[in-house]
């Protein structure tokens, strides 16, 4: 009778010395372990195996990968040759053989909590798992996981950025310039279109500033002037909805000068090259359409003049242009893509 008992048990028998089959339960937030290795333990009692139970601790959410690469480690720690968790209302049994990695999923539960019916299907869709790699006939698949693509690193985005189309955007903003001359700042409006092509972009800028009236001692006068040049600006930064960039500018300036009184009624006119670089900021607000931008910089220009007042005992400067000029400017931007 002993001989045919031997016989007769599966793999994993309760016999003296014999070695019972390791089972690994992984605990998740939604099935704990003492509320399903309870139903586990009675559908495996007639069983030679060894129930142990582990949190299933990882740092991603669960998932087709995920959750069997960490299945996997743990049953590797542990020794087990078959480990049982939850996938949301699904119980997958992996089993481990000397060659492959076998997974059998089954969809039992349509709603969390899990309830007790559900447990109960679990506990027998595991037992059926346990006595397949007890009879040396393991079911499920084989289970060769493809990791999923990597999220899009701020490089990966940018480069995809860059590969934009050619852009056309005219520019219409405001323009704050302290440039050392009356009613500081100096506000103008500027115009610019430009074109970009990936991170480049090539334009022209032109800006006016209004007539001012200035009264010093009991003289008067008005003061306007206007600049058009180049621009030349390179993004350093991208990112889904904005671009920093480094800009560049040369262009001419003239400020005319309208005395209204005193002797000298003739206008006066100066004229300067000017180049400056700063750093600009673009965000879209409609996408593809209308953006925001504004830039902040510094500029010299070429020769400075100096206003006054010439009388009698001739002239005496009261304002001296600077020869570097820190500027603001802000506005809005329509973009043409093609």
């Amino acid at each position: 009778m002993w001989t045919l008992w031997i016989l007769c048990a599966p793999l994993g028998t309760q016999a003296n010395g014999a070695t019972k089959l390791r089972v690994l339960f992984l605990c998740t937030p939604h099935v704990t372990c003492d509320v399903f290795t309870k139903r586990l333990r009675g559908q495996t009692s007639d069983l030679a195996v060894e129930i142990r139970t582990n949190a299933f601790v990882q740092a991603k959410p669960l998932g087709e990968y995920h959750d069997v690469t960490a299945a996997e480690a743990a049953a590797a720690s542990h020794d087990a040759a078959v480990v049982i968790w939850w996938r949301e209302g699904s119980l997958v049994a992996l089993t481990r053989k000397p060659d492959s990695t076998l997974v059998l999923v089954r969809p039992i539960a349509s709603s969390h909590p899990v309830r007790t019916a559900d447990l109960e299907a679990g506990a027998l869709v595991a037992r059926t798992a346990i006595v397949g790699r007890l009879n040396n006939a393991p079911l499920g698949t084989t289970h060769k996981p493809t990791p999923p693509p990597p999220p899009p690193t701020r490089a990966s985005t940018s480069a995809a950025l860059s590969r934009t189309p050619w852009e056309l955007a005219p520019r219409l903003g405001w323009l704050a310039t302290w440039d050392g001359l009356p009613t500081e700042p100096n506000h103008a409006l500027e115009a610019r279109i430009e074109g970009r092509w990936r991170a480049l972009t090539l334009g022209l800028l032109s800006s006016r500033r209004p007539s001012v009236r200035v009264t010093a001692q009991g003289a008067e006068a008005d003061i306007d002037s206007w600049a058009m040049g180049f621009v030349l600006a390179y993004d350093v930064a991208l990112g889904r909805a904005w671009r920093v960039g480094a800009e560049g500018r040369f262009g001419w300036s003239r400020t005319s000068v309208q005395p209204l009184s005193g002797p000298l009624r003739d206008e006066l006119r100066f004229g300067q090259w000017f180049v400056g670089t700063g750093l600009r900021l673009r965000r879209q607000v409609v996408p593809g359409r209308l953006g925001l931008w504004m830039a902040a910089g510094l500029d010299g220009v070429e020769d400075p003049f100096s206003l006054g007042l010439r009388d009698a005992t001739g002239y005496r400067p009261l304002w001296y242009m600077w020869s570097v000029q820190p500027s603001v400017r802000i506005g809005l931007e329509l973009t043409f893509s093609r």
